[in-house]
């Protein structure tokens, strides 16, 4: 019976009748030294667990740095070749070995390294000549019909058969390019280390979109063979992936042509920073849910960067702002969702005359934040605000600088939060002539003749969700006001009636008849949660949708909470990189990255605490929907208990009924 070791730092191998297996299920006879100090003589230790045919230890590389721990703890790496697997197998299966007191830490080398890797030396000439007569039939397809069989194959499968025979990882090799240039991190998670590396060997070089979650296991041997072998990678997605300096290191040495890049939760430091900084084509770039990000080292950020998302790093702080800004001059977009410790960071950005090329600003409005001097970016054409408590309208003075300075620029104004916008400030906002998009959800203080303030000559797409006041009247008056008003996203507002529908088709006919109308037709008008309905959307009118498209698809979860969700999860980052006392050597150009093997260093950089995700955005939630809601499931439940109880009963009078016919029977 096989079993596999339980610590999950030491899950490269197993046990089946006293021999030790990789994971591959290759034979272990070649062990790995780490943790070896260099004045210990290992050769007689190891020696009394059975002959040993070959052991060796690699030197220290004379150009290496030394880090202040390494002064006191030299160590070395290497290897020990037994001849017989069973002697192995006791080497491996003693948990502390010690030599002159000393520590040192063994593993089983890696598959590929194992000296029957690639079959045994000793196989019966008989069975090889089976095997080749039994592969002959296979061997007879053409190339076509090996690539069609390479298609049909998992990931891993395909692998193991261009791992078979020169001709085989030839044909994988052509069918490569069009089966990998897009792949998810999930495919690894069934894939052994031998397994990893050879498909980066093979198919590294097409791969060039990748997105998932890390496989924890495995990261710091996946980094490596990533790193080394996906130069061509242009988009690189990761979430909730603890990353170490080493590991980003690693991973983004050669990735030189890469364009867009995501490190969402990846438990991301200062100092991680500077592995990006020679990614010169790097366009977009997302480091949303790290936490430990103080802005230090942002301006080492490559200059190319034209979107940055940094959503709750709720550790920024204000002074570093201005320095990251003029460290990217083609910054376009920048989202700061959730972060509300930049205070007077804004001002700073003006006055240093920062952003000068930003165009679109996500943020929250925090009580500390001095945000309205964003109202003075001289490109500013796009802006979002969410509002961080309940109730809390948005500061006046922003409004008021926006109408100053950006009357004639402003395309797209978003306020959301729960009553954000009053009626002075609405009025300000029909000030901002040049508006294409304005969203302005939950809102229940605006009464429809405050909403005559909007009267925009540019406006084409409006936002008015969970405004439970707004009236037929409201909504006609608003349509005529903008002549370019041609998409109304009004879900949730309970008095629109079907009446508006029939309204704004006769206005609007009027329009073409004397051909007034300026706006692109059909409007199209999302009134779920109104009192329209199927059957209204059945009239001769409204079902032509030449002048009016109702739609009733529900409205999307983020406008239904105003936090992202995932940052109320809780992620447990773990690893099974290997107890090594070792440095951040690999960091040093002059290191040989093949000297070590053989590879098993730890990411034992920094000491991790479990990352919980926070962001203080509003939660708001329709709370007549969710009465309505739990109104149903009690109905439901009611009708479903009595069900239950009409059905209990009758099964009873039947059993009765059947008890009786029994006894009458056998009377």
């Amino acid at each position: 019976m096989a079993n596999f070791i339980n610590n999950p730092s030491q899950q490269n191998y197993y046990f089946k009748k006293s021999i030790a297996y990789t994971e591959d299920h290759i034979v272990v006879k070649k062990l790995f030294l780490y943790n070896v100090a260099a004045e210990q003589e290992v050769q007689t230790y190891f020696e009394g667990f059975g002959r040993v045919l070959r052991l060796q230890l690699f030197a220290t590389h004379a150009n290496r740095k030394q880090q202040p721990r390494d002064c006191c703890r030299k160590t070395k790496t290497g290897y020990v070749y037994f001849t017989n697997p069973r002697d192995a197998a006791k080497a491996l299966r003693k948990t502390l070995h010690t030599v002159n007191g000393r520590r040192l830490s063994v593993q089983a080398n890696d598959s590929w390294h194992q000296p029957d890797a690639y079959g045994s030396n000793s196989d019966e000439p008989a069975a090889a000549a089976t095997a080749v007569a039994t592969a002959s039939h296979i061997l007879n397809l053409n190339d076509h019909c090996l690539e069609h069989i390479i298609r049909l194959l998992s990931l891993p499968d395909r692998i193991h058969f261009a791992r078979t025979c020169t001709r085989f990882r030839t044909v994988y090799q052509q069918v490569s390019p069009a089966l990998n240039r897009s792949i998810s991190f999930d495919v690894f998670d069934a894939m052994t280390v031998w397994d990893m590396r050879d498909f980066f060997i093979l198919s590294g070089r097409h791969v060039l979109h990748i997105e998932g979650i890390i496989p924890p296991g495995r990261c710091q041997r996946f980094c490596e063979f990533f790193g080394l072998h996906c130069v061509n990678l242009r988009t690189m997605r990761v979430t909730a992936s603890k990353l170490s300096v080493r590991n980003m290191h690693k991973i983004f040495a050669r990735l030189d042509q890469l364009e867009e890049l995501q490190l969402r939760a990846c438990a991301l430091n200062n100092s991680s920073l500077m592995a990006l900084k020679h990614l010169r084509q790097l366009k977009s770039l997302d480091l949303s849910d790290n936490h430990q990000l103080t802005g230090v080292n942002m301006n080492c950020l490559p200059p190319s960067i034209e979107y940055l998302s940094l959503t709750s790093c709720n550790g920024l702080q204000s002074k570093y702002l201005p320095k990251m800004c003029k460290a990217l001059p083609q910054l376009r977009e920048l989202n700061m969702k959730a972060v509300y410790t930049v205070t007077t960071g804004f001002q700073q950005m003006v006055s240093g005359k920062c952003c000068l090329s930003l165009e679109v600003l996500t943020l929250s409005s925090g009580p500390a934040n001095e945000y309205e001097h964003i109202a003075k970016f001289p490109a500013l054409k796009k802006l979002v605000l969410y509002s961080y408590e309940q109730g809390t309208t948005l500061r006046p003075e922003l409004l008021t600088w926006l109408v100053e300075h950006k009357s004639q620029q402003l395309l797209h104004f978003e306020a959301r939060g729960q009553n954000s916008i009053n009626a002075e400030m609405l009025a300000q906002i029909g000030q901002l002539h040049a508006l294409h998009t304005l969203c302005l959800p939950h809102n229940n203080t605006v009464g429809d003749r405050e909403l005559e303030s909007i009267r925009l000559p540019q406006l084409e797409q409006i936002n008015l969700k969970y405004w439970p006041n707004l009236s037929n009247n409201a909504v006609l008056r608003l349509l005529l006001a903008c002549p370019k008003l041609r998409e109304l996203h009004l879900e949730e507002c309970p008095r629109l009636t079907e009446k508006l529908l029939h309204d704004i088709i006769f206005k609007l006919r009027l329009q073409l008849r004397d051909k007034l109308n300026q706006r692109q037709l059909p409007i199209r008008m999302h009134v779920y949660g109104s009192k329209i309905n199927e059957f209204s959307l059945q009239h001769l009118d409204v079902a032509a949708k030449d002048i009016v498209h109702a739609c009733l698809t529900p409205p999307s979860s983020s406008d239904l909470c105003l936090v992202r969700m995932s940052n109320l999860l809780e992620f447990d980052f773990y690893s099974d990189d290997y107890d090594s006392f070792g440095s951040d050597d690999e960091l040093d150009p002059d290191y040989d990255r093949y000297m070590v093997n053989e590879g098993f260093l730890s990411d034992e950089e920094y000491d991790y605490q479990d990352m919980v995700f926070h962001d203080d955005d509003l939660f708001v939630i329709n709370m007549e929907n969710v009465a309505e809601l739990f109104n149903n499931w009690n109905a439901n439940a009611n009708r479903n208990a009595n069900a239950n109880a009409n059905a209990n009963a009758n099964a009873n009078a039947n059993a009765n009924l059947n008890a009786n016919r029994n006894v009458n029977r056998n009377g």
